[in-house]
This record gives C-alpha cells, sequence and structure tokens, in this order.
C-alpha cells in the first residue's frame, strides 16, 4: 500500500468515532421528520429519506471503513470483505438517494437505478456484521463496541420484516429511523470509550505484514 494510501486509511481511523457521531445526529434529524410526517398535518417537500436518512447512512458506511485498518491485520479476509461490502452499501444509498431527489426535482429516473436497492441492504446487513465478527474473532474491538456494530444490520433486518408484514405502519417508520440514528450513536459513543483507535495494530502471529 502507498504511503499515501496509509495515510488515508489513517485518517479515516482516526475520525471513525466523530464519522459515527455525525452520522447519528443527521440521522436523529431524519428520525424526527419521521415523527412529523406520522404525528402531524405537517408534510415535507421532499421525499422523507431526503437529504439527511441517505447521507446519514452513507457516512455511516465510511465511518465503518475506518474499522478497516486494526481489523485487516489480524483477520484480512473478514475485514477486506466487510470493507468490500461497505463500499457496496456506500454506492446503493448514493445512487438511491440521487434518484430520489431527482424525482422530488421532477425528474424521471431510468427504472433499472432500482437495481441498487439491494447493494445499500447487502452493504447494511452483511457490512456492519463482517465487521462485527471480525472485531469479534480479532479481539481488537471490546465486546461493548462489537454488539454496537452489529445493531444497524439488525435495524435493517426489523425495516424488511416490517415492510413486509406492516408495510403501511407510519409509526414503524419512526421505530426504524429511530433505531438507526441509536446505532449509529452507540458505535460512535463505544468507539470513544474504547478510545478507538488505541495504537498501530499488530498482526495477528501467522499473518504476513
Amino acid at each position: 500500500m502507498s504511503e499515501l494510501g496509509t495515510a488515508r486509511w489513517e485518517s479515516l481511523e482516526q475520525w471513525s468515532s466523530e464519522l459515527f457521531l455525525i452520522a447519528a445526529g443527521l440521522l436523529l434529524v431524519h428520525a424526527a421528520i419521521h415523527v412529523i410526517i406520522a404525528f402531524t398535518s405537517m408534510t415535507y417537500p421532499f421525499h422523507h429519506e431526503v437529504p439527511f436518512g441517505f447521507v446519514g447512512m452513507m457516512l455511516g458506511l465510511v465511518a465503518l471503513l475506518g474499522l478497516y485498518p486494526q481489523l485487516a491485520t489480524r483477520n484480512p479476509k473478514l475485514a477486506r470483505a466487510g470493507a468490500g461490502l461497505a463500499v457496496l452499501g456506500t454506492v446503493g444509498w448514493f445512487v438511491i438517494g440521487v434518484s430520489s431527489l431527482s424525482e422530488d426535482l421532477g425528474m424521471t429516473p431510468p427504472e433499472w437505478l432500482v437495481a441498487f436497492v439491494p447493494l445499500l441492504i447487502l452493504g447494511v446487513v452483511f457490512g456492519y456484521l463482517a465487521f462485527s465478527v471480525a472485531g469479534l474473532r480479532t479481539e481488537v474491538l471490546s465486546r461493548t463496541t462489537v454488539v454496537a456494530v452489529s445493531t444497524p444490520a439488525l435495524v435493517m433486518v426489523f425495516n424488511i420484516a416490517l415492510g413486509i408484514t406492516l408495510p403501511d405502519l407510519s409509526e414503524g417508520a419512526v421505530i426504524v429511523a429511530s433505531g438507526f440514528a441509536l446505532a449509529h450513536l452507540a458505535i460512535g459513543l463505544a468507539l470513544r470509550l474504547e478510545d478507538f483507535p488505541a495504537g498501530p495494530a499488530e498482526p495477528a502471529a501467522g499473518i504476513a505484514s
């Protein structure tokens, strides 16, 4: 890895907890919008995910990549898989976000863009789970942080189940939006409390540096 690439990973690693907290703030605003839509007669001029939901979820996946340098030295295959899924998820959220915004502005996006929806689901469910399992196996992250990192995946699974069973429940959207906000807040605080990253990542025995 080039020195420039290494510096970028280290910078992302150092900012990981802050990025999760910023994402949580955006998602709290997103949750508040859902509360307004569900419980008042006020209307929101854009798609309910624009811009706070989309940006918050994308920022969370970018923050997740900040865990990669520490985990990759101990469990490179799982860490790389998680990083790849996080990137795919980020792309998915970005494309669907742009598509939704273009609809709000009166444009008609191509129908094939809906094919990017599975990417954002895969990124959130399996990206977060991959990093969570890698953290558990390598003990780079505390058990508290490992549990916190898995929570966005659990919220997404709940969201999918809710969409299948109770698609018209407006209160469900409030629960899901609040769940994502609290999940990102939990990760950011957990990383802060364990002072992540504590220092340079040390490779596990048997893994080449």
